[in-house]
C-alpha cells in the first residue's frame, strides 16, 4: 500500500487521482481568497464525482482556508456523502503548505485575523440539479461567515 493510501485510506482509482490533484495544485501569486476557493472548487468537484460513481450520495462539505504561520497557510476539505444503507461517510484531506506570499497582501491579513476561512461546497454542476436544488447550483462555493 503507497504512502497517499496509508494517509488517506483506500479509494477507487478515479477517487485517488481526483484527492491527489487537490493535494498537488500549483499556485499562481496573488491570488485573493475568493479566487484560491474557486480554483481549489473544480478539483473537489471532481472528487465529489469520483465518490458518486462508487454509489456514494453526495450530502455536503467544507473547503477551508488554514492559516499556519507568518509564512504558510494550507488547504483542506470535508465532504460527507450517504452509502446506499443511509450510513455517513466522511473524505477529507489536507494540502501540503503553502507559501503565504502567494495570497494577495489583503488576503494574508484576512487569514491571518481569522486563522481559518470556511466554504460550503455545493454539489457539482455536471449533476442535473432536482427542484430544491436549483437555487444552489449558481454558485459553487460560499463563504461561511462567522461571529468571531
Amino acid at each position: 500500500m503507497g504512502t497517499f493510501a496509508k494517509l488517506f485510506g483506500v479509494y477507487g482509482a478515479m477517487a485517488t487521482e481526483a484527492v491527489e490533484g487537490f493535494l498537488n495544485l500549483v499556485l499562481k501569486p496573488n491570488m485573493k481568497i475568493d479566487e484560491l476557493a474557486k480554483l481549489y472548487s473544480d478539483k473537489i468537484d471532481n472528487i465529489i464525482l469520483a465518490e458518486q460513481s462508487n454509489k456514494l450520495k453526495y450530502v455536503g462539505g467544507t473547503l477551508n482556508i488554514n492559516y499556519l504561520n507568518a509564512g504558510a497557510f494550507d488547504m483542506s476539505y470535508e465532504l460527507f456523502f450517504q452509502d446506499e444503507n443511509k450510513e455517513w461517510v466522511k473524505k477529507e484531506a489536507k494540502s501540503k503548505p503553502q507559501k503565504i506570499e502567494y495570497l494577495a497582501k489583503e488576503a494574508q491579513a484576512e487569514l491571518a485575523k481569522e486563522k481559518k476561512i470556511s466554504f460550503e461546497i455545493d454539489p457539482p454542476k455536471d449533476k442535473k440539479p432536482t427542484k430544491n436544488e436549483a437555487g444552489t447550483q449558481e454558485q459553487k462555493v460560499r463563504k461561511i461567515l462567522t461571529d468571531d
